[in-house]
């Protein structure tokens, strides 16, 4: 979660959170994260902005968080298992 709090205040300056996300990747493959799990965690968070937004979760508030999750999963797993793992799973 504070990773993603850092991609959120840092997306007006991506080449600054570039190196901790990809740190962050890394941990991840040694606590058993799989390419196919980035896309079952961006569904679970766009249902928890959903619910904790209410009225506010728009359309375009939800196409936002879609790109970036995308932008932030496509980083994480190219770091952590090569630019391959980004045709496993939708995120």
């Amino acid at each position: 979660m504070a990773t993603l709090a850092l991609v959120v205040r840092s997306l007006h300056a991506p080449n600054k959170i570039l190196k901790p996300v990809q740190d962050l990747a890394i941990k991840h493959v040694d606590y058993g994260v799989k390419p196919e799990h980035y896309t079952l965690v961006g569904n679970a968070l766009l249902r928890t902005l959903k619910k904790g937004l209410g009225a506010q979760y728009t359309n375009e508030v939800r196409d936002a968080w879609v790109e970036a999750f995308r932008m932030l999963a496509r980083i994480m797993k190219d770091a952590a298992y090569g630019t391959g793992a980004n045709m496993k799973g939708a995120a």
